[in-house]
C-alpha cells in the first residue's frame, strides 16, 4: 500500500499543538514559519527539524545579493530516509527532505 505524503505549512507558535495531532504520522512533513518574538535557539530548531540542523544555501533565497530567507533542515534527513518536503524544496529550488524551519527578517541567524 502506498501512503500519501502530506506537506503542512504551520507557524512556529502552532507547531507543538499540530505535532500532537499528527504524532507518529510518518506521512506528514512540516514547513514551519518562525513567528515567535525571538530568534530560534539551536534546541528549538533541532526540535522542529528532528535532529542536527543544516542551513540550506540557494541563490533563490537571496535578492540583489542580500539574504532574505533561511531554510533549516535536518542534515541527516537523507540518511534517515525522510520524505520529500515539496514546499521547502520549491522555496529553495532544490530537493529537501523532512521538516523545514523558515526564518525571515529579524528571525534569521547571524
Amino acid at each position: 500500500m502506498i501512503s500519501k505524503l502530506t506537506n503542512i505549512v504551520v507557524k512556529a507558535s502552532e507547531f507543538k499543538d499540530e505535532l500532537k495531532k499528527k504524532k507518529d504520522d510518518e506521512t506528514v512533513i512540516y514547513t514551519v514559519h518562525w513567528d515567535l518574538d525571538h530568534k530560534p535557539s539551536l534546541d528549538e530548531a533541532q526540535d522542529i527539524v528532528g535532529g542536527y540542523v543544516q542551513m540550506v544555501h540557494s541563490p533563490k533565497l537571496y535578492d540583489k545579493g542580500e539574504e532574505i530567507k533561511q531554510i533549516l533542515v535536518n542534515e541527516e534527513g537523507l540518511i534517515y530516509g525522510f520524505k520529500g518536503n515539496t514546499i521547502a524544496s520549491a522555496m529553495a529550488n532544490m530537493p529537501l527532505v523532512g521538516n523545514a524551519l523558515i526564518l525571515e527578517g529579524e528571525h534569521m541567524w547571524d
